[in-house]
Parts: C-alpha cells; sequence; structure tokens
C-alpha cells in the first residue's frame, strides 16, 4: 500500500518537472480544458521570465501544467533585472504623477487666460474711463479760462464803477461845499420841485371843449 503511493507520488513530480520545463512556444491549453494567459514573472530567481500556468495552480484541482516560455537567466541577470524593473516601475509612476501634475496645469492655464480675457476688459472699461474723465478735464480747464476772462472783466468794471462813484462824490463834495449853507440848499431845492409841479400839471392837465382838447396857456 505504502509502496503504491510513493510511486503515484513520483510519477506525479516526474509529469511536474516536465510540464515545468521550457517550452518552444505558448500553450493554448491546459489538462483542464482552459485557456492559458502569458504571465510574466518578477520575482528574484526569475526576473522578467514568461510563463504560463494552469488557472487552479495551488488549488487541488490543479493538473500540473506550468511552462516556462523563456529559458533560465544567468546570475547577472538576476542581479540587474529587479534593479532595472523598480527603475522602469518608479519612472512610469513618476510619469503617471507628472501627467497628473501636467493636467492641473493645464486647467490652471485655462483658468488664467479666462482671467486674462476678464483683465482685459476690464482694461478696456478702464482706458474708456480715463478717455472720458480727460476730455472732462479738458472742458473744465477750458471753462475755467472763460471763467478766469470774465473775472477779469467784472474787475475792470469794478474798478471803472470805483472810479466813477468817486468822481460822483468829488462832484458831490464839490457842490455841497458852493452852497452857502444847507438851509438855502433845502430851500432852493424846495423851490426847484415846486417850479417843476407847476409846469406838469400845466402841460399834462387838458381840459375837454366841444369835444376837443385844449391846455391851459399861461396868461
Amino acid at each position: 500500500m505504502s509502496g503504491s503511493s510513493s510511486s503515484n507520488s513520483n510519477s506525479l513530480q516526474r509529469r511536474r518537472s516536465q510540464n515545468t520545463s521550457s517550452s518552444s512556444g505558448p500553450v493554448d491549453e491546459c489538462r483542464c480544458g482552459m485557456k492559458l494567459p502569458v504571465l510574466t514573472a518578477w520575482t528574484d530567481q526569475n526576473p522578467g521570465r514568461r510563463f504560463q500556468k494552469c488557472p487552479n495552480y495551488g488549488k487541488p484541482s490543479y493538473c500540473g501544467v506550468f511552462v516556462w516560455l523563456d529559458p533560465d537567466i544567468c546570475e547577472r541577470g538576476r542581479e540587474l533585472l529587479p534593479k532595472m524593473h523598480r527603475t522602469i516601475m518608479r519612472l512610469e509612476d513618476e510619469i503617471y504623477w507628472f501627467k497628473r501634475r501636467e493636467n492641473c496645469l493645464k486647467d490652471e492655464l485655462i483658468e488664467y487666460q479666462k482671467r486674462e480675457k476678464s483683465l482685459e476688459s476690464i482694461v478696456i472699461d478702464c482706458k474708456r474711463i480715463e478717455n472720458n474723465l480727460r476730455a472732462e478735464i479738458a472742458d473744465s480747464r477750458r471753462r475755467e479760462r472763460n471763467l478766469e476772462t470774465e473775472i477779469m472783466d467784472c474787475n475792470k468794471r469794478e474798478e471803472l464803477l470805483e472810479q466813477e462813484l468817486h468822481s460822483q462824490r468829488v462832484r458831490m463834495k464839490k457842490f455841497t461845499e458852493e452852497l452857502p449853507n444847507q438851509s438855502l440848499q433845502k430851500m432852493v431845492i424846495f423851490v426847484l420841485v415846486v417850479i417843476l409841479i407847476i409846469i406838469t400839471l400845466m402841460v399834462m392837465t387838458p381840459m375837454f371843449k366841444g369835444g376837443k382838447f385844449e391846455y391851459l396857456q399861461l396868461s
């Protein structure tokens, strides 16, 4: 009984050793009837070595198919290939993050371009406002010059009026000095006013006679 079991285990090991030998090409199916994908090992003993195995590998229903598609790697290859693989993985990871950073920068660039367009429109509005303010400043300066001219004319007129007022005051002073006294001055003014009233009444007062106007005549 024990002899039969040992013979069966030896036959299974021989079959596995035959199945794990190198192959000239990929195998389509295993003994279970399932398709075998081409895989790549990255262990320290077999870095970068392609192989095929039964999908039930490690299970009780494993049929024992395990095929290396690439020949065995030398010691130098076992030393260099893992380092190269780690370098490639690191570079691919850096490329991934650089691409993400590039996408973020592209989004930021689009946002900055939008802001630039907005700022350009604001600059255009500011320039238009500046031109309007300059026109208003020029108009205000022109009005200021006109007002200054008017002020100069008013000052000249004021000077002329002051001169005339001064001359009138001088004349009035001379006239009052020529009169003997104030009572005589009042009397003369009163007589002149009475004469003026009489003349006005004689000239302007009409009398109606026979449908015609006749004026009083001095006797």
